[in-house]
């Protein structure tokens, strides 16, 4: 069984989450993440072990070929694709092991990182893919829960979590309601930008936040011609400019990610947060805000 491995005597360092993390990903008879991963979905699949690495290594270009003839018209459809993407998994856990070495931005541990000053209690991973941040949230003291939209995601982690002698609560969205009132903090990463309906997404995040409750997410934003079309969104407007519509209260950010906490308004100033995040967020501010970082870069790199 995993042992919750924090110190609460003083918060971790990011290297000391990364070890969390790295742990999380290297099961007893492995030291290496890689090989720790590829001998777990070679358990997981019943797969010879050079196919797994192959699906492993090429999971990117089997989703865009995916993605080819996906109608894209509904939430319903657009989940239909994410339910013939079993080859995500492979993918996710070879980039998970990346972080773990410290060869890519592990996104997960800069959130804790963040959130050192907070006292464990309900978290939930919204979009949990192959459910390592519920691992690492576990050992870092935290009750999990996790969803995701994908069936094939779901049945893996389930079965990761069994393997572990983990407890953990499992939503399939879509099918299942989030509980109202149940979690502290809720996680959301690099899952906005495959969201079609933001709004909805947004009112069943903040009824199943606790009063004061937060939500954290990034906007993985991708330009319209990037092979990663199932990113929905080229600009980061479209998602923030609902947030505090939803009922949140924006809060100093966590590097690149966004952190809103639940608060309770009137109906007035409900309008007002909209009306001012209308103006704040769009194609124009946005526009803008583009051309003078791209100013400003060039200014800095001026020989």
């Amino acid at each position: 069984m995993s042992k919750q491995i924090t110190d609460q005597r003083r918060p971790m360092t990011y290297q000391e989450l990364l070890a969390v993390w790295r742990a999380c990903l290297t099961r007893t008879g492995f030291t290496d993440p890689h090989e720790s991963v590829i001998d777990e979905l070679v358990a997981y699949s019943g797969l010879p072990e050079d196919r797994v690495r192959w699906i492993s290594e090429h999971s990117s270009e089997i989703s865009q070929e995916k993605w080819v003839g996906v109608d894209k018209s509904s939430p319903e459809s657009m989940a239909t694709f994410y339910q013939r993407l079993d080859n995500l998994i492979f993918g996710t856990l070879r980039y998970h092991a990346e972080q773990a070495l410290g060869r890519a931005q592990a996104k997960t541990v800069e959130v804790a990182q963040g959130l050192a000053h907070l006292t464990p209690g309900a978290y939930l991973d919204f979009g949990c893919g192959a459910g390592t941040a519920g691992l690492f949230f576990h050992a870092l003291g935290w009750k999990v829960a996790l969803a995701d939209v994908s069936e094939p995601s779901l049945n893996f982690v389930r079965w990761r979590f069994q393997q572990r002698q983990i407890p953990g609560t499992f939503y399939h969205l879509g099918n299942d309601d989030l509980p109202a009132n149940a979690f502290d903090l809720i996680t959301a990463v690099e899952v906005m930008v495959h969201i079609p309906d933001i709004q909805e997404a947004l009112r069943q995040l903040h009824r199943s936040l606790k009063p004061g409750g937060l939500l954290v997410f990034d906007i993985d934003n991708r330009p319209s011609s990037d092979p990663d079309k199932w990113h929905l969104y080229t600009e980061q407007y479209p998602v923030l400019r609902q947030v505090r519509r939803a009922g949140f209260r924006r809060c100093p950010r966590i590097a690149q990610f966004h952190v809103y906490q639940k608060v309770d308004r009137s109906l007035l100033s409900t309008v007002i947060v909209g009306l001012l995040d209308a103006l704040r967020y769009n194609r124009l501010t946005s526009t803008i805000g583009r051309q003078l970082r791209g100013m400003k870069y060039a200014a800095r790199h001026v020989c």
